[in-house]
């Protein structure tokens, strides 16, 4: 996974996920739905692991995505119709992008690197590595 940091130090879960909104691909939010504040469909309610997809170009679109200093909020679609989220970051385990490799077969051929250009003073640290080996994923 790449990370961004600042020369300052780490983004704030705002400027994560805004940032990672930006790529134009889907983000993947896992939250705690027991935490206080959080707004979920009520299937979802009391689940400690529950995975969103968060995107600017999602099949149903999110028109009303808000992400402030205390969380963010939308309109998502599930099985039973659109619900109002409210999620605030303290219900936020993690959020990343997945990892295109692990969802699709992987081909022969090294897939074509795409280059983002970082605002200035942004640097990208790489902690990751390639390997031949599917099965590794780095654990030791």
């Amino acid at each position: 996974m790449t990370e961004y940091t600042r020369p300052d130090g780490y983004l704030t879960s705002e400027e994560t996920l805004n940032l990672l909104l930006g790529t134009g691909g889907v983000v993947c939010v896992i939250l705690d739905t027991r935490v206080a504040g959080v707004r979920v469909p009520k299937s979802l309610q009391g689940n400690p692991h529950v995975r969103f997809d968060l995107g600017l170009n999602m099949p149903v679109p999110i028109r009303d995505l808000e992400v402030t200093a205390k969380g963010w909020s939308a309109t998502l679609s599930f099985s039973d119709g659109l619900y109002l989220c409210n999620v605030p970051w303290d219900a936020v385990i993690a959020m990343g992008m997945p990892d295109p490799s692990l969802e699709k077969p992987q081909s022969k051929s090294k897939p074509e690197v795409q280059r983002k250009t970082l605002p200035p003073g942004w640097r990208v640290l790489d902690g990751g590595k390639e390997t031949e080996d599917p099965d590794d994923l780095g654990a030791a």
